[in-house]
């Protein structure tokens, strides 16, 4: 990991701007973000996530992600990042990764479109500190 990224990461958590969270503590992820993860999983192992020891969510999220592996898509140290290191911002229920996600595939395919979708993308980071809304990460 970068040290920069790391020296930036660790003031933004000592501070409490930023959490860093596992998966099943992220309230409304971004669905279809990692290929092969089952959201009904998902949401089942969300429920139990607080009465589980370290042992224990280990390898449930072992287990979880193990369709994960053999999708192309995401290597595995990037599927570790997805599963464990989650940021969020403030008290915010869709974590930075599932908001880029949701732009990602909100982002028109043509130029106009895409420069017109920068725009408002941009206004509303500045002023919400949001790229997406919480509506989104439903749909």
């Amino acid at each position: 990991m970068d040290p920069i990224h790391s020296t930036v990461l660790n003031h933004l958590k000592e501070e409490g701007t930023l959490r860093i969270i596992p998966l099943p503590e992220v309230p409304l992820p971004a669905e279809g973000m990692m290929p092969g993860l089952s959201e009904r999983q998902l949401k089942r192992l969300r429920k139990v996530w607080p009465t589980m020891d370290v042992d224990q969510r280990s390898m449930a999220l072992s287990e979880l992600l193990l369709p994960c592996l053999t999708q192309p898509e995401l290597s595995t140290p990037r599927l570790e990042e997805l599963t464990w290191h989650r940021m969020v911002v403030g008290d915010d229920a869709t974590d930075l990764a599932s908001q880029l996600h949701l732009v990602k595939q909100a982002w028109p395919d043509d130029q106009g479109g895409g420069r017109l979708f920068a725009g408002s993308l941009l206004d509303r980071w500045l002023s919400t500190g949001r790229f997406s809304s919480a509506e989104q990460a439903t749909d």
